[in-house]
């Protein structure tokens, strides 16, 4: 995300998704970044209410609206300015711009604590642990992202959060499933280096 903000700083960003809470942690994490015009849903919301039905749904629900207010913003803008289309970038889970710059950080890191020659960890040596099949899990496969460069990581699922074993298998498969994320760290380190 820094690299936008030399081109888009001055320029009006809409944040959608993020963290709701507290309200403006979100504007408060862009403006970190550097950019000077953050605008959030919860603005929106603000300035027109009606036009803003979801805001009152659960957040289990609001994650594929969240999708859909993003292409509607651009149907929207496309019919009212015939330009061809708005700039979206989107980060996040699963996104793979969010695993590169992962990816890039992790591999940095271990170049820089690297005290004999340079160092590199296979991609199945990296684990992505999460609650959340459809983010955390899927993004962790390189299979389920377009032009992925080798990801490929291992995955743990945590019972904790999203996933519930009531609503069957998880969507996407990961290497482990686990009651915690203490759990799958225990037993990620013990199948590690055992």
């Amino acid at each position: 995300m820094r690299s936008l903000v030399d081109k888009f700083s001055d320029k009006p960003i809409l944040m959608i998704g993020g963290p709701e809470t507290p309200v403006g942690y979100s504007r408060q994490v862009l403006e970190g970044y550097g950019f000077r015009q953050v605008y959030t849903v919860h603005d929106l919301q603000a300035y027109a209410p009606p036009s803003f039905p979801y805001g009152s749904l659960p957040s289990e629900q609001k994650e594929g609206v969240k999708g859909a207010f993003r292409i509607a913003l651009e149907a929207v803008y496309k019919e009212l300015t015939g330009a061809p289309g708005l700039h979206a970038f989107t980060f996040g889970k699963p996104e793979l711009s969010t695993y590169e710059y992962a990816n890039g950080l992790l591999q940095d890191m271990l170049q820089s604590s690297a005290t004999e020659g340079p160092q590199h960890v296979a991609p199945e040596d990296v684990w992505m642990i999460g609650d959340n099949p459809f983010s955390d899990i899927a993004g962790a496969s390189a299979s389920l992202i377009t032009g992925a460069n080798n990801f490929g990581w291992s995955s743990a699922l945590v019972r904790t959060g999203v996933y519930r074993d009531i609503e069957g298998p998880p969507a996407h498969k990961p290497t482990l499933v686990m009651e915690n994320v203490e759990t799958a760290i225990r037993t990620i380190m013990e199948k590690s280096w055992s």
